[in-house]
C-alpha cells in the first residue's frame, strides 16, 4: 500500500481531473488537509479593494488589489484553465468575476478554485460509483470491466492542450475558417472546434500562383502543408512578433494575426500603464512579488527594441500559441483506478 501512496504522490501532476468529482461517501479525514496545502485555490488573506480589473480576453483577467487597511498591494490573474504538466490540467473557477473596480474582497473570500474542490474545499479527486463483480455473461477477464451510460458521464474529465507554431517569413497560414469576406486561418477564442486548429502552408515560388488562388487557400493540400490537429475549446491565444506590424497588415492573410498581436499589446500597455504607478510611487515592501513579477514582464512587452526568442533563439517573423481545453469521454480501453489502487480497463 505505501508504494501505491508514492506513486499517488509522484504522479499527482498527472492527474486526470473530472469534470464534476465528488466528495467520497467513504472518507479518511485527509481530504481537507490536502486540500489546505493545493495551489489550486485562494482564499483572500485580508480585505482587499479591487482598483483595477482588465480582461486580457473573456477567458483570462488580471485584477489590481490594495489592502484596503495599508497602502499594500497585489495581483491575482486568472485565466479558465492551468496546465500542470503534458495534457494534463484543470479548469478554473472564478470566484470573484463578478468584482468590479471600487468593490471590497473580504477577507477569507474564495478567489479562485478547480473543480476538484467543494463548497468547504474538500479535496475531490473521483466519483461515487456503485459496482457489481459479477463475471459479464459467464465470462472473466483479469482486469475488464462494463460501465453504465451514467457513469461514463460521471467519469467526464478535462485535458489542456497548448500548442506552438512558427510562421516563418515565407509561411503563411491557410484561410481554413474564413470565407471570401474574412480571412480566418484559426479559431477564436471562446470557439470549439473538431480536429482541425490550423494549417500552415510554405511558398513555394515555383507554384505560387496557384497555392495562393483564393479556393486553394480554403483547403489543406496534405501532401505540401504543415497541419495541426486538436479539438476542444480555444481559452487562450498569445502572439509573439518579432515582424514589423504595418508589413504584416498589408497581407490579407495576416488579418487575424494582426488582430491577436494588437489584442495583446493593449492589453500589456494597460497592465503597465497600471502597475507602473503603484511600483514607481512605493517601495518594494509595499507591493507584491507577483505584482512586481507581472510589472516588469508588462514593461518587456511593450517595449518596441524587445527581441522574442524561442529555445534561447532569435526568430525572424511570428509564433502563435494556443491553449486548448477539452471535455473527454471515456472510451473502450480507457483506464480506472479505484481510491484502493486497484486498475481497471473499460471493455467492450
Amino acid at each position: 500500500m505505501s508504494n501505491r501512496i508514492n506513486m499517488f504522490t509522484n504522479h499527482i501532476r498527472q492527474a486526470i481531473v473530472l469534470k464534476e468529482p465528488e466528495f467520497p461517501r467513504v472518507f479518511t479525514n485527509f481530504e481537507n488537509q490536502v486540500g489546505k496545502y493545493s495551489s489550486a485555490y485562494k482564499k483572500a488573506d485580508r480585505n482587499w479593494e479591487v482598483i483595477k480589473k482588465i480582461e486580457k480576453n473573456e477567458k483570462n483577467i488580471l485584477y489590481v488589489l490594495k489592502d484596503k487597511n495599508s497602502e499594500y498591494y497585489h495581483i491575482e490573474t486568472i485565466e479558465n484553465a492551468e496546465r500542470t504538466t503534458e495534457k494534463y490540467g484543470y479548469k478554473m473557477e472564478n470566484k470573484i468575476e463578478d468584482k468590479s473596480e471600487g468593490d471590497d474582497i473580504e477577507k477569507d473570500d474564495l478567489i479562485y478554485r478547480s473543480t476538484s474542490y467543494d463548497d468547504d474545499l474538500n479535496f475531490m479527486y473521483g466519483t461515487n460509483l456503485k459496482a457489481l463483480y459479477i463475471p459479464w455473461k459467464n465470462l472473466t477477464f483479469e482486469d475488464a470491466i462494463c460501465i453504465s451510460e451514467s457513469a461514463k458521464e460521471k467519469l467526464t474529465s478535462y485535458r489542456i492542450d497548448e500548442i506552438t507554431i512558427n510562421i516563418n517569413t515565407n509561411d503563411i497560414l491557410i484561410n481554413l475558417y474564413g470565407d471570401n469576406n474574412e480571412y480566418k486561418s484559426f479559431p477564436d477564442i471562446g470557439e470549439s472546434f473538431n480536429k482541425f486548429l490550423c494549417a500552415r502552408r510554405r511558398i513555394d515560388y515555383d507554384s505560387i500562383l496557384t497555392d495562393l488562388k483564393t479556393t486553394q487557400l480554403n483547403n489543406i493540400n496534405y501532401s505540401t502543408d504543415t497541419v495541426f490537429y486538436s479539438d476542444g475549446e480555444v481559452i487562450d491565444i498569445s502572439v509573439y512578433s518579432n515582424a514589423d506590424t504595418e508589413k504584416l497588415e498589408k497581407h490579407q492573410f495576416n488579418q487575424q494575426l494582426v488582430k491577436y498581436i494588437k489584442s495583446d499589446e493593449e492589453y500589456y500597455q494597460e497592465v503597465y500603464d497600471c502597475l507602473s504607478e503603484i511600483v514607481e510611487g512605493n517601495d518594494k515592501e509595499n507591493y507584491s512579488d507577483d505584482l512586481a513579477y507581472q510589472y516588469k514582464r508588462a514593461e518587456e512587452i511593450t517595449d518596441d527594441e524587445i527581441v522574442w526568442r524561442n529555445n534561447g533563439k532569435e526568430f525572424s517573423n511570428v509564433i502563435v500559441k494556443f491553449k486548448i481545453l477539452k471535455t473527454l469521454e471515456l472510451n473502450v480501453g480507457s483506464k480506472l483506478s479505484g481510491r484502493s489502487g486497484m486498475n481497471m480497463l473499460i471493455s467492450l
